[in-house]
């Protein structure tokens, strides 16, 4: 797209790899770029001066800024997804149900904060961007819906997908750029399922939806199981009480 410039001719003989290796090394520096400088002062030119390459050939293979940004968001999420929603037999039964996938995200947080943020953070002023950011986002709730199907009514899970993408977007945009907070992790992890289920052992299932979810099960299929809770409040500092719940 862009044609080489006098400064593109002036770059120093650039190490021959191959094109895959060069494609990764390019998102892989791309990465830094955006993470430093943000998405509008981010430039090709500077991603091209830091891999040591011409804006030519960084155009050969992302040919513009926005592909090459949803490049590095797109090869973050599926990761991102699977880490922060874990599989049934990693993760433990009501009331701390999310409290593996909030210990994931706040270990990704404190290893790899900047791309976190980057990923999870200010959306650019993109439209183009905004629609794929949408589709990722979308991605993840039926990623949630699925790993937790059972566990309630359809339309409660994705309330709660919703709820648990939405608490992880806004520590994400708050979490301090030296990572240093009163909790530790395993502290916050415990505050942010506990907060969870703070809204979800409210749910009243409306009668209407019981019988459209579950014809031949009554709702407490999905309800905390009370002898379960008793252990946990003993075993657990901070577990909710079963007289509460």
């Amino acid at each position: 797209m862009s044609p080489s410039s006098a400064k593109d001719k002036e770059k120093p003989k650039r190490r021959r790899i191959g094109a895959d290796a060069r494609h990764k090394q390019l998102i892989d520096i791309a990465e830094g770029v955006f993470i430093r400088e943000g998405y509008d002062r981010a430039s090709m030119e500077q991603i091209a001066d830091e891999a040591g390459v011409t804006r030519t050939l960084v155009y050969q293979h992302f040919s513009a800024k926005k592909d090459l940004y949803m490049a590095v968001i797109e090869r973050v999420i599926p990761e991102f997804i699977r880490r922060v929603v874990p599989p049934e037999e990693e993760r433990p039964k009501h009331p701390w149900i999310l409290l593996a996938g909030f210990r994931q995200f706040l270990t990704l947080l404190q290893d790899e904060g900047s791309t976190i943020k980057l990923l999870m953070g200010e959306r650019p002023h993109d439209p183009w961007i905004a629609e794929r950011l949408d589709g990722l986002s979308t991605t993840f709730l039926e990623h949630f819906e699925r790993e937790y199907e059972g566990t309630a009514p359809k339309p409660y899970i994705r309330l709660v997908a919703i709820c648990y993408l939405g608490i992880i977007e806004a520590v994400s945009r708050s979490w301090p750029s030296d990572g240093a907070l009163d909790l530790d992790a395993e502290e916050m992890s415990q505050a942010l399922a506990q907060f969870m289920w703070g809204g979800m052992r409210t749910f009243d299932l409306p009668k209407k939806m019981v019988d459209e979810q579950y014809v031949d099960e009554p709702p407490e299929k999905w309800r905390p199981n009370m002898e379960y809770l008793e252990v946990l409040a003993e075993k657990v500092p901070g577990a909710p009480s079963p007289s509460k719940s």
